[in-house]
């Protein structure tokens, strides 16, 4: 049983569609075709039911498919650990961003002012499902705080609303949330995890949120609430936005309005001495915030 081909049948499992495994393999479908079968006769059971050109993986190739996986990640553990002992790994990290984007270029120019050779890999915008463990690190954030052996909490950090300095509630410096039920809001993209925090308290407030803006860009979030187009969340520290003649910016008094900004890593992932010099400097970077 050759490595090569348990990862083509790992790749033929993720996407149950031979032709599209195949570009991504970068292989002609009908030699795939050939290497699958080849494995189901070797292994002595189907992996795959079979309808015409469609296939789905059957309950014998999802059993197969956990072991693969977890061989795979294993071996490829073994490498990079191999790799890092005889100071032969790739000063590369990986890093999936679902939050506190805006810290992130002085955070990365601060690191590589003494790691100059490390390299840096980012996804900000993802559609579908996440693979973590095509990560070194996640940064995302929680309404609450985490409390796992894979997570550290970088930030904690207020959540304030933001408005127009001409709205009719500027002139107060703190609110209920529930005293802009009615207001129209301008929001992150739903697939956030700042979108859900967001929905989160309002639902805790008791209403739903009228969304009539969805940005991913801080500035773009300002310039919308200062032109009067609605109102938004706004974190105390990450988005760099400051309240101005045109901007003002309100605590809420109820429910308490904050999140946390953490970096995560995938249990089963080999996490390499660059990617642990990383993190421990970003936990040290936010904490002097």
């Amino acid at each position: 049983m050759e490595l090569l081909h348990l990862k083509y049948f790992q790749t033929v499992a993720n996407t149950q569609h031979m032709t599209n495994a195949a570009k991504k393999l970068h292989i002609v479908q009908p030699a795939l075709s050939r290497i699958i079968n080849s494995l189901e006769k070797e292994i002595g059971v189907d992996l795959f039911d079979r309808n015409g050109k469609k296939i789905s993986l059957n309950s014998n190739g999802e059993m197969f498919l956990k072991t693969v996986n977890e061989s795979l990640s294993i071996l490829e553990n073994g490498v990079k650990e191999l790799l890092d002992t005889n100071n032969q790994s790739k000063p590369e990290i990986k890093l999936l961003v679902l939050a506190g984007s805006n810290t992130l270029p002085d955070l990365i120019l601060n690191f590589k002012k003494d790691h100059p050779d490390t390299t840096f890999k980012l996804l900000q915008h993802v559609d579908g499902e996440i693979d973590y463990k095509n990560f070194d690190f996640c940064i995302s954030s929680t309404l609450d705080e985490v409390h796992d052996p894979f997570s550290i909490t970088l930030l904690e950090e207020e959540l304030f609303i933001g408005m127009p300095s001409n709205h009719p509630l500027a002139t107060k410096n703190a609110i209920f949330l529930e005293e802009i039920a009615n207001e129209n809001f301008i929001s992150f993209q739903s697939n956030k995890p700042f979108r859900t925090i967001s929905y989160s308290l309002c639902k805790y407030a008791g209403f739903n949120p009228t969304i009539v803006f969805e940005s991913d860009v801080p500035s773009i979030v300002r310039q919308l609430i200062i032109a009067g187009l609605g109102i938004s969340f706004i974190p105390e520290v990450s988005w760099g936005i400051q309240a101005d003649d045109s901007l003002k910016l309100l605590r809420v008094i109820d429910p308490v309005c904050k999140r946390y900004i953490n970096i995560s890593w995938h249990p089963d992932n080999y996490i390499s001495k660059y990617a642990k010099e990383f993190r421990d400097f970003a936990v040290e970077y936010y904490s002097m915030l």
